[in-house]
């Protein structure tokens, strides 16, 4: 049998080979940030997983459960924030009961989802407005940085959902300002989302003055009173309001008074604030987007979230308590901002790796030297920027060289932001952890302390009870900082005095009804500590336990008190002593 002779190939013209080519390069450039962004969403599920939830969330978590098991808010358990900030976990924790599943691991989810829902919310209305084309590879990475990196130990705090709800809201004003028509459907959303941003933090309401003062200017005041959104927004608030007088009279009659006098005024110094580290990593930030930018700032995708930001900034300065979970919306936009400025610079995925790798090599440096991150952020700057000089100086004419470096400056600065969020909290040791775990299969608990970050989350990593109804002696504390601040107003001493005694009566009253297998005694402030042990009330709550242990942790010197009558646990505990450095 003859075999057949193989075909030979037939020749293929030159053109077809080069567009194949063409196409295969393109087919590359557009796979590199798609692998790039699931490697970032990786790595931010990957340190969700690690991190779990920090003293906030887990409060939240818990007093989610006990509402669901038929609790009073603000009366079986006594929390600080509105019922809307109680009301963003709710859901994922009847959900995590329904799955059987540990309620820290669908929280953490319903953040990723949130994230995404709310993308595809903002994406949805640019692109219904025809301005989605506009953004590309940055916008994307940016928002992948600002929504599932940056935020590290703050994420599902009640500050990063406010950032995620404004973005629909924040790409109807866009939307608006380009000359667009975003919609019923679209207003109706955003209305919804701003108003829920007032119900959950009310001074985040200044996130939207910017950009409706922007749509004024661009299209006129009539665009503005006309843009649905903002009417609806009022009305939900305003029903929000009455819902809660009605529904929640505790919080309105007792709690509400108590935060305004003792807990609000509490702020850090305006120079304290201005020297924040989220102050001044901001104010670089803007300063590179006003570079990076030029005259596109005033383009409605780039002048939106940076306006939104400063509102969010300006919110930070009216909450006053300098810490950075609560600059984080505004770290946010502005890195939303700037992905934007970059897209509309046509900014090429080789320049947008170089950002990359600035980016990871100042978070690297941080991590891996004693540079502080900002010190490190300078350093790669500096190192990047020589070489970029070095390399292309030449090519360059002086603005471009400006722009280049700003970019880089801000990417080095956002690792370095990276660094700040993910910082271990306060802790304690492991053998104070061991130690309150030893206490049961589901130890019961309580703190005499000044807030929550003494109970929570070691409460739920030992599988605990907590049998107290607030957190900590929160307004407590508060109303003492503001009397010792202002020794000689007697009249401000008088009005806090009923609070304090509410405060502490209530901490003794649990102890003494629910009777915990061990009590946390926050020893960080030796004034605190001294009042609380002395205090009669107190003194006699705490009459039949005995200090059982101490956490050697030296940034987390807190003292375990266990009951008389199960003293014998205290042989097998770790005895008080010196306290060790982290």
């Amino acid at each position: 049998m003859r075999l057949a002779r193989p075909l030979a190939a037939a020749p293929v013209p030159e053109g077809i080979v080069a567009r194949a080519a063409v196409a295969a390069a393109a087919s590359a450039r557009s796979a590199a940030p798609l692998a790039l962004a699931l490697a970032a969403l990786a790595a931010a599920i990957f340190a969700q997983a690690r991190f779990g939830a920090i003293a906030d969330v887990s409060w939240m978590i818990t007093i989610s459960e006990k509402w669901l098991d038929g609790a009073t808010p603000y009366v079986d358990f006594i929390e600080t924030n509105p019922p809307a900030a109680i009301l963003l976990y709710l859901p994922p924790v009847a959900l995590a009961r329904a799955l059987g599943a540990h309620a820290e691991f669908v929280v953490a989810a319903w953040g990723f989802a949130a994230c995404a829902a709310a993308v595809a919310a903002a994406a949805a209305i640019l692109r219904r407005a025809g301005l989605l084309g506009e953004l590309g590879p940055a916008s994307l990475g940016a928002a992948l940085f600002a929504l599932t990196l940056l935020p590290g130990r703050a994420f599902d705090e009640r500050d990063f959902f406010v950032a995620l709800l404004a973005l629909p809201a924040l790409a109807v004003a866009a939307a608006r300002a380009a000359g667009a028509a975003p919609g019923p459907r679209a207003a109706v959303v955003a209305g919804l989302c701003m108003a829920a941003v007032v119900a959950v933090k009310p001074p985040y309401g200044l996130l939207f003055v910017g950009p409706a003062a922007y749509l004024a200017a661009r299209r006129g005041l009539g665009a503005t009173l006309r843009a649905g959104e903002y009417g609806l927004a009022a009305a939900a608030a305003l029903a929000y309001a009455g819902v809660v007088a009605w529904r929640f009279p505790a919080y309105v009659g007792d709690i509400l008074p108590a935060v305004a006098a003792a807990y609000l005024p509490v702020r850090e110094t305006v120079r304290d604030l201005i020297v924040n580290a989220a102050v001044v990593a901001w104010a670089a930030l803007a300063a590179a987007l006003a570079l990076v930018a030029g005259p596109r700032l005033r383009a409605p995708l780039v002048a939106t979230p940076a306006l939104a930001a400063l509102g969010a900034l300006a919110t930070f300065f009216i909450q006053g308590k300098g810490w950075l979970y609560q600059a984080y919306p505004a770290l946010a936009l502005i890195a939303l901002a700037f992905g934007a400025a970059l897209d509309r610079r046509g900014a090429t995925p080789g320049r947008l790796a170089v950002l990359v790798a600035a980016g990871v090599a100042a978070a690297l440096v941080g991590l891996l030297t004693p540079l502080p991150p900002f010190a490190g952020a300078v350093a790669v700057t500096l190192i990047g920027g020589g070489a970029l000089v070095a390399v292309c100086g030449r090519r360059m004419v002086a603005a471009e060289r400006e722009t280049r470096l700003a970019e880089l400056a801000a990417a080095a600065l956002a690792g370095a932001l990276w660094l700040f969020f993910t910082a271990p909290p306060t802790a304690p040791d492991r053998d104070f952890v061991r130690a309150v775990a030893a206490l049961g299969p589901h130890p019961r608990l309580a703190a005499v302390a000044e807030g929550l970050g003494i109970g929570f989350p070691l409460v739920r990593q030992v599988d605990g009870v907590w049998v107290q109804r607030n957190q900590g002696m929160l307004l407590t504390s508060g109303a003492r900082r503001l009397i010792d601040e202002n020794p000689g107003d007697s009249a401000l001493a008088a009005r806090l005095a009923p609070i304090v005694a509410r405060d502490r009566d209530i901490v003794a009253e649990d102890i003494r009804r629910n009777r915990p297998d061990g009590i946390l005694v926050n020893t960080v402030n030796p004034r605190f500590h001294r009042w609380a042990m002395t205090d009669p009330t107190l003194a006699a709550a705490l009459a039949d336990y005995a200090l059982a242990t101490s956490s050697r942790a030296a940034d987390w010197p807190i003292d375990l008190y266990v009951r008389k009558d199960e003293i014998e646990l205290r042989r097998s505990l770790p005895e008080p002593g010196e306290r060790s450095t982290p």
